[in-house]
Parts: structure tokens; sequence; C-alpha cells
């Protein structure tokens, strides 16, 4: 049952991402922004390899899944991201031979709630997304992806880089 109300959840929330699904990686991507603004940390974490590293627009640099998590839990529950929006809005890929791929793309997250003032945030992302190993079904378009390290990085409001 609670994974039918998560499907339904992240059904609902690709509904309102901007990035063209027109084909496996705009999918991946509107379901990895569509876990993260479900607030629910399993369906989150289950895009992420187990030993994937992660450096957040701070600097902070976490050296597998559970330390992500163990810091965007606090982030989700009644933290400044418990009412955000992540929205992707471009992308660009490059496939390699060995079934890896390298995507980036700016993002913005609305409703960032931060001493009481509502904040839209800009930055942009650099991921190498790994096969999931175990080749199961990890997204509801069958997305066999798991982002193994990735960074972020602010950008300006105003970034003309966008496509």
């Amino acid at each position: 049952m609670f994974k039918n109300f998560v499907l339904l959840v992240l059904l609902i929330a690709i509904s309102s991402c901007k990035v063209g699904a027109a084909d496996s990686m705009g999918t991946f991507l509107n379901e990895f922004c569509a876990s993260f603004n479900s607030h629910q940390i399993p369906l989150y974490q289950e895009f992420w390899t187990e030993d994937s590293t992660f450096i957040d627009v701070l600097g902070n640099w976490y050296h597998n899944s559970s330390e992500n998590m163990q810091h965007t839990a606090p982030l989700f529950n009644n933290g400044p991201f418990s009412n955000a929006s992540l929205i992707p809005l471009s992308y660009s890929a490059k496939y390699l031979p060995s079934g890896y791929a390298i995507v980036v793309w700016p993002w913005d997250m609305e409703g960032v709630v931060v001493n009481g003032t509502t904040l839209t945030l800009h930055g942009i992302m650099t991921a190498t997304l790994a096969p999931n190993a175990n080749q199961e079904k990890i997204t509801t378009s069958g997305a066999k992806w798991q982002i193994a390290a990735a960074q972020n990085t602010n950008r300006p409001a105003d970034d003309t880089q966008r496509k």
C-alpha cells in the first residue's frame, strides 16, 4: 500500500516538472525531482547508489548515500526544504559505452524558507549516473540509472546558459 502511495505521489509530482520527458534522461531527471519534491527520504534515496558521493552547494561532502540522507532528512522535515520544489530546467547528457552517463542540469528550487523568508534558489548539478546494479526498475518509468557521484553549484538567477 505504501509503495502505491509513493507511486501516486511520484506521478503527481512529475506532472509539475519542466524538463521535456521525450527521452529516458528527461524522464529520469523528472522522476529524481519528483522524489525530492515528495520529501520522503526512502523514495529519494532510491535514486542514489549506496556508495554515492555528493558535494552540495555549500561544499559539504557526503561520502555515501546514508550520509547524504542523514543530512537531507532534517531539511525535508520542518527544515528549509519542507515545502520546496526542485525543478529541472534543461540538461546536457553524454552517454558512455560502459552504460554510464554524465549529465549537467540547471535547476530552480522554489519555496525554500530561510529565517521566515521564502526564496527561490538556482543551481546546476553535474552527476555521473551508473546503471542500476540490480537492473531493477527503480522509477515509475523504468529508468535504470542511479546517481554515483554529483556536485551542486549555485548559479545566478539570470544565467543565460540555460537552453
